[in-house]
């Protein structure tokens, strides 16, 4: 009994450090990078930033860095450089706390002069991000190939993925990243005997009732011969 016990605690304690030791050592080890935020000043009419330093810190960074660590920059689309506070004041709709305790409000700007109530109740703060930017996001060219009549209401993803290349509709299975032949053999026939040619125009996927999504694939036009 002592035996089974001792191995009991032993597996639970290698169980338990398996799950977090690894997530101290990125706490304690691994030094977290930051987002660069990057604005707009209606101030200096020019883009500003603020970004985490990683590696050897620049000597204009240690000579702004009056009130915050000086791995921190802030800086402007030319290269200038800013203390915490000479950049907070480039972006007063957003630190227009602060502007009110340094006694800064009410403010002009382009001839209209703006106190913390107006500020609050007209600013505007919008993020973008890089997926928002047409072409700019990364396409993965793997689409689900789902059950059309799946005798559930609930949406079950399966683990293959299908690709079209040049030549075939080629299936992925997604847990073990390997091609699955078989299957991938089946469709690409099926297709090529309804006069399907490779490769695709587009892949196009539609859903019109929450458990019959549909993907449908564009074939290429080919003139006759």
């Amino acid at each position: 009994m002592r035996t089974l016990s001792t191995t009991a605690l032993t597996l639970l304690t290698i169980l338990i450090m398996a799950l977090y030791l690894p997530m101290l050592y990125e706490k304690l080890l691994v030094e977290e990078v930051k987002k660069t935020h990057f604005f707009y000043s209606p101030v200096s009419h020019r883009f500003v930033y603020t970004e985490k330093i990683v590696g050897e810190i620049p000597k204009e960074s240690l000579a702004t860095a009056e009130d915050h660590h000086a791995d921190k920059a802030y800086r402007d689309q030319d290269g200038k450089w800013f203390t915490r506070v000479a950049y907070e004041k480039q972006l007063p709709f957003i630190y227009y706390k602060n502007m009110e305790l340094w006694g800064l409000l009410p403010l002009k700007l382009d001839g209209v002069e703006l106190n913390k109530k107006t500020i609050k109740e007209n600013r505007q703060v919008m993020e973008l991000k890089p997926g928002n930017i047409s072409d700019r996001k990364p396409q993965v060219p793997l689409w689900p190939l789902l059950e059309s009549n799946p005798k559930q209401t609930r949406l079950v993803f399966p683990e293959d993925r299908f690709r079209i290349t040049n030549q075939a509709l080629q299936f992925i299975n997604v847990d073990t990243n390997t091609v699955e032949k078989e299957l991938s053999e089946l469709f690409t026939y099926a297709l090529k005997a309804e006069g399907f040619v490779f490769p695709a125009r587009s892949v196009n996927g539609k859903v019109t009732k929450p458990s019959f999504p549909s993907v449908c694939i564009c074939k290429r036009e080919v003139a006759a011969t």
